[in-house]
């Protein structure tokens, strides 16, 4: 028997769901409930729903960043972050003083690190040899 995991949930929730509204979407969350109830998988309910989302913000184009800095970044600054990943996109913004200056972006795939703090220890790399 196949492992269940809340990966696989949440891509039958939302295959089972697409295009889907009112009434007929209410009945099929009901059985889909009854179905993580059957299979134990209730205590997992946040997992798949995270995954729902990411999910569905996949197939409807949407790119997820999240943009860490040493402070706060003007929102022009953000923006223009934003703008390298596409039209489409939802950046969260998180401070990290230890990074010096700079930003890192992580998306789900990628990081892409630009802080000052990564730069010293390349630089450091390249002189120790």
């Amino acid at each position: 028997m196949k492992k269940r995991n809340p990966i696989a949930y949440a891509r039958a929730l939302y295959e089972a769901t697409d295009g889907l509204s009112g009434k007929n979407l209410s009945v099929v969350i009901g059985r889909f409930v009854a179905l993580l109830g059957q299979h134990q998988m209730l205590k997992s309910a946040n997992r798949i729903i995270a995954e729902f989302e990411r999910l569905s913000k996949e197939r409807a184009g949407i790119v997820e960043i999240q943009i860490i800095g040493s402070r706060e970044l003007p929102a022009a600054t953000v923006s223009q972050i934003k703008k390298v990943f596409g039209e489409k996109v939802e950046a969260t913004m998180s401070v990290e003083p230890a990074l010096l200056g700079g930003v890192v972006v992580k998306t789900r795939d990628t990081i892409l690190d630009g802080s000052l703090r990564t730069q010293l220890v390349n630089l450091k790399m390249k002189l120790i040899g």
